[in-house]
């Protein structure tokens, strides 16, 4: 989200000169618009590319390539896309709207458990006064340091490796011959469920980069559908 329409089109043309992920632009139109606003103001267009959006990221049947929606206002209310993962903000916004923008990000979907958002302008403070509107009990945890989130990365890695005491993380047929025990098996996917999901919430921050070997090395023993 932009500041103005104008850098709404200079964010898609450096996108598409630097060969990023696919994008499109949603921005209302002027009947004073110039030229180079008129493929992006397309009310039809929009609405193809917004169902588009929604899809899986991929090349197959039922999924779309489309990676990044640009606009300036349009989408702040009433877009409702679980898959929408990250928001960038390049704008001011405060109270009401900056609640409903954030909120954009904040659906879960399948492996999808929380929403970020990357803050280019600097909009902390503005959140804080946003959320003084409600009562302590409303908005309790809505604003949280993400230090805290580091130790809990850590204590589900401990509880984890746990499991294969004595093993070799990299023998992964050891380490399945030792969770032949039903109930050790079912306490290993729920603990394994709990890391992925604190992996998910403490990356892409370069602190969870030594726990992504054994992320990788233990999903190969967890179910497919474990984060389902």
């Amino acid at each position: 989200m932009t500041a103005s329409r104008h850098a709404v089109v200079l964010y898609k043309e450096m996108m598409d000169e630097l060969e990023a992920p696919e994008s499109a632009v949603i921005i209302s139109g002027d009947h004073n618009d110039e030229k180079r606003f008129w493929e992006y103001t397309d009310g039809q267009k929009h609405k193809q590319q917004i169902e588009a959006f929604k899809k899986l990221l991929g090349h197959g049947e039922g999924q779309s390539g489309l990676s990044f929606l640009i606009v300036k206002d349009m989408l702040l209310t009433g877009f409702d896309a679980p898959i929408s993962q990250v928001m960038y903000l390049d704008k001011k916004l405060q109270d009401h709207n900056l609640l409903q923008t954030i909120a954009r990000v904040n659906r879960t979907s399948k492996n999808k458990f929380k929403g970020y958002i990357v803050d280019y302008y600097g909009l902390s403070d503005y959140l804080t006064e946003a959320l003084e509107v409600f009562s302590t009990e409303d908005v309790q945890g809505a604003l949280t340091n993400f230090k805290e989130e580091l130790p809990k990365l850590k204590a589900a890695h401990t509880r984890l490796v746990a499991h294969f005491k004595g093993l070799d993380l990299n023998e992964l047929d050891e380490c399945i011959l030792s969770l032949s025990d039903e109930a050790k098996r079912q306490q290993f996917q729920t603990n394994f469920g709990c890391f992925a999901k604190q992996m998910d919430i403490v990356l892409p921050d370069a602190s969870a980069k030594p726990f992504l070997g054994d992320l990788k090395r233990l999903g190969k023993i967890a179910p497919v559908d474990l984060l389902a």
